[in-house]
Formats: structure tokens, sequence, C-alpha cells
């Protein structure tokens, strides 16, 4: 039934252009190529994340951050997050410093706060929106399992790279964002609670 199996579609929206679920249903008639998208019916799981029954299912992953929204499209499971870090702007390094200290402790895995304690601000948010782009894949969410599993790993100083965990990169200076899908190419491996 679908023009592009086995592919993700990424679509990038001003965030106040119209709401969720519009933006939804015109990302997955771009990507598929529909005709009529009257027959699209969205649906959410228990915990909230958005999949399309369309015949056959779509996988579907939405994301907010400043002045955009990015809703991934695909045949198979999905989790995108974007993270545009200029809210902390007007702090000073200091304060940028113990904010993110705080915030790691509270919901990042031992191995997150042992990498982010040698790097940039910047890898603070890499770690953040490739966690986040994983529980939207798994459908989970931020939760109190959310400091339980680490995207990196022991003695590494760089993020993992597997579809079970989230691989960011950077757009630009201050914008990060990741995609979590068994469609992307790399080495399969079982996330590993810790």
């Amino acid at each position: 039934m679908f023009d592009k199996n086995k592919s993700i579609g990424l679509y990038v929206y001003p965030v106040n252009s119209e709401e969720t679920d519009i933006l939804i249903k015109a990302s997955i008639k771009k990507h598929f190529s529909f005709d009529d998208d009257t027959f699209v019916r969205i649906a959410r799981t228990p915990k909230g994340k958005p999949y399309v029954i369309a015949g056959e299912r779509i996988f579907v992953s939405v994301t907010h951050s400043g002045e955009y929204c990015i809703i991934a499209v695909s045949t198979e499971n999905v989790g995108v997050d974007l993270q545009i870090h200029d809210c902390m702007k007007n702090l000073t390094d200091v304060d940028v410093e113990k904010q993110l200290s705080k915030l790691s402790r509270r919901f990042f895995h031992q191995y997150e706060q042992s990498y982010i304690s040698k790097c940039t601000k910047e890898h603070f948010f890499d770690v953040l929106c490739a966690k986040e782009s994983y529980v939207k894949y798994t459908g989970e969410g931020i939760d109190d399992n959310f400091s339980v599993f680490s995207v990196v790993s022991p003695g590494i100083e760089k993020l993992s790279k597997n579809p079970d965990k989230a691989s960011p990169g950077r757009l630009i200076s201050g914008i990060v964002i990741s995609l979590t899908s068994p469609l992307l190419p790399c080495k399969h491996r079982k996330l590993r609670e810790l």
C-alpha cells in the first residue's frame, strides 16, 4: 500500500503553525504520497505516543523545541527529539554548570553523569536528546526509569551508536536532533538496563 516502505520521513514545521494532529496528517500525506488523508486516523498509546491507523499501522514521533516542531513518520517504530538549548543563554557559565549538574543527577545514569562532567554543556543536550528520542521510540516517556538506562557506555568518551540507543547529531551550534529506529544503518544491540 505504501510508496515508501522501510523509510523514515522527517518534517519540520514552525511550532505555532497548526495543531499537531493536522501536521501529523500532512506529514503522512507527503511521505506516503496519499491523495486523500480523510481515512487516516490518529490514535495514542496509554502514555500518549501517537500512531496512525491507515490500512496499515504507521509509526509517528513528535518533538517540539523553540520555534520548531519535527514529525517523524515511518512504517517501523521511530522516536525523534529536538533540543534547542538557547534557554540558558542569559545565565552565567557557573549558573549553567550548576543547573545542568542538578538535572543530570536527577535524570541521568552514572555513566552519563561522568561523561558530561568531562565535556561542554552541548554534551548535556546530546545525552538528553538521545535519551528522549529513545523513550519516545519505546513509548515509555520520561518516568522514574529515565535514569536506569544509559546512552553512554562505561568508560567511553562518546555516545553509543546503535538502533536501541539513539544517536544525536548537531545541526548547527545550539541545536541537536536525535533519531531512534531499527531502520538506521547501525549494528543492532539490545539496550542494557544498568
